[in-house]
């Protein structure tokens, strides 16, 4: 594993030589979700620690007509370096216009292209060209769980040392990048990231504590932190405030002090056991999957503060910019520009706000087919133009974790402004399914293209092709073993 590392290291330090050498404008791309932010925020900033001028955008996936733009701008010789953060890995085959004109460095963990384009197995030949450099761990046979964000870290180190200040950064974005594992079942970062957070804790950008695992630690009275918690979803309590200040009544936890609201960081380490513990029953009596999982190590951010002192609030924060499609804001947050902060807060309103829109309308809807549909093998949203595509991720996953269409697999669809159907599937951790082979094979068959994680993946389909991946999506699985656990009736 070591002798692997070490050669990953080397390759980064072969990106970042050809960063350090080069004379003029630098193309940076990055993906749209937190860990594309984060990986934005960590090469901006050693961009611009190195004095290099640069022109930087994100982009949600790399299609054809995205390509085919850069690949005519490299021919006009506006750039003749491009460096790709958190996305590019599954699309490298279909960067040859570009690499015909410019060198590209991509950092990634996705899945890599082969030399035919598709995506490769452990034996298949890695796509290369030989002005190509891809920083990804899985080129080297590394599965150690590492975000985009992480491996963007790797090769800002490699072009300067001091750098480590970003280490914080790198570790927000695999919270955000959960759903690949990078965040184990007590919640704390695993395999590479540990190396990572390591550097982090030295620079003194990050702290970890054990906690509740509640969204508003610093920023929401204790009562709030309760009904608006989706992550872990609290039967009964989430999205019921006058339930939430009940709930702590009983168990004797004052909800103010002195006329102030506390918050869940104001409670002392009694009152978070008894909380912790009145939690877990609550989800175990209605049968919510990973009862457990709501202790373990928080992270945070003690240069920051209020809602932006909790890494895993940070993590949201980033991630409702990039889906808003106002990235740019988030960058500014990470590295330290106090005039967004204001913005970011306006942004991520609007964005929570049409997320519980969205979700309460699915729940609203269970009963309607022509929204939910049930099979044995998962559960079907079919979002239209209720849930945009930008959203239909985070949308699925806050419904697949809530146990409430009582299916371990969901899959979620949103209408595209350009006709297509963006897909966005997710699968509870206990299921043995590579959700990314899934997606790929389906979705190629009704002429879409997609991929991603094992427990995570999404896709792009034409419109009229939905009724006949849901038929593949349920042949699929059928020859898999059963994914569903009904829940006993009472």
């Amino acid at each position: 594993m070591l002798d692997k590392l070490e050669q990953l290291v080397k390759e980064a330090q072969r990106a970042a030589d050809v960063i350090r050498n080069h004379k003029g404008m630098i193309r940076a791309i990055s993906h749209i979700d937190c860990d594309g932010v984060c990986s934005a925020a960590i090469i901006v900033r050693a961009l611009a620690k190195k004095q290099k001028t640069f022109h930087f955008s994100f982009a949600r996936y790399l299609n054809e007509a995205t390509v085919n733009n850069l690949a005519e701008e490299a021919k006009q010789g506006r750039w003749k370096l491009l460096v790709f953060t958190d996305l590019g890995s599954g699309a490298a085959a279909s960067l040859a216009p570009i690499l015909e004109h410019a060198q590209v460095i991509i950092a990634d963990h996705h899945m890599i292209a082969t030399k035919d384009g598709s995506e490769a197995t452990e034996n298949s030949d890695f796509y290369t060209h030989p002005n190509l450099i891809n920083v990804n761990p899985l080129a080297f046979g590394l599965k150690e769980d590492i975000s985009g964000s992480g491996m963007t870290y790797i090769l800002s180190r490699a072009l300067d040392p001091e750098n480590v200040i970003s280490g914080d950064l790198a570790i927000i974005g695999a919270i955000g990048d959960a759903q690949t594992g990078s965040i184990g079942d007590k919640w704390q970062v695993l395999g590479l990231n540990q190396e990572i957070l390591k550097d982090a804790e030295t620079a003194g950008s990050l702290r970890v504590t054990k906690s509740i695992r509640l969204w508003g630690r610093f920023s929401r009275p204790i009562h709030k932190a309760l009904e608006l918690s989706i992550d872990p979803y609290i039967p009964g309590i989430t999205g019921n405030e006058s339930a939430a200040i009940q709930f702590l009544t009983e168990l004797g936890i004052p909800v103010k002090i002195n006329g102030n609201w506390r918050s869940l960081a104001d409670l002392t380490k009694e009152e978070q056991q008894r909380l912790v513990s009145a939690i877990i029953i609550e989800r175990l009596r209605h049968n919510a999957p990973n009862p457990t999982q709501v202790f373990g190590d928080v992270y945070e951010l003690p240069h920051q503060t209020g809602e932006f002192r909790d890494a895993q609030e940070f993590a949201t924060i980033a991630n409702a910019c990039g889906k808003s499609l106002q990235g740019y804001l988030a960058v500014g947050a990470c590295l330290g520009d106090e005039d967004k902060i204001e913005r970011v807060r306006e942004t991520v309103s609007g964005y929570k706000k049409q997320i519980g829109t969205m979700v309460s309308w699915v729940f609203k809807n269970k009963d309607n087919p022509d929204v939910v549909r049930l099979t044995d093998s998962a559960a079907f949203v079919f979002g239209g133009d209720k849930i945009s595509e930008e959203l239909i991720s985070t949308v699925s996953s806050i419904v697949q974790r809530s146990g409430f269409l009582n299916r371990k697999i969901l899959i979620g669809f949103g209408n595209t402004p350009n006709g297509e159907v963006k897909i966005s599937s997710r699968a509870d951790d206990s299921v043995n399914i590579d959700l990314n082979q899934m997606m790929r094979d389906c979705v190629k068959e009704v002429g879409g293209n997609g991929g991603g994680h094992l427990h995570a993946a999404g896709g792009q389909i034409p419109s009229d092709k939905a009724e006949r991946f849901v038929d593949l999506i349920n042949q699929y699985l059928s020859g898999l073993n059963p994914v569903v656990e009904e829940k006993p009736k009472n």
